[in-house]
């Protein structure tokens, strides 16, 4: 992964936190823990959405007959 910067998870911990000061490797860790975390909520997102149109499509297809 990789791919959110250091400076977000840095900023937003300090603006949630209270002032929070973190450490270089504590925010590597926040940084890995979030992207984890928006991995594990893209992908329920995108179950839910099939199976919204999957339930959808079914009642569709009942209706019409």
């Amino acid at each position: 992964m990789g791919e959110l910067p250091n400076a977000v998870v840095k900023r937003l911990l300090a603006q949630h936190g209270g002032g929070l000061r973190v450490s270089g490797s504590a925010i590597d860790e926040a940084v890995k823990a979030t992207e984890e975390y928006l991995a594990r909520l893209a992908r329920e997102s995108q179950a839910l959405a099939v199976a919204l149109v999957m339930a959808c499509g079914i009642a569709t297809l009942t209706m019409s007959l």
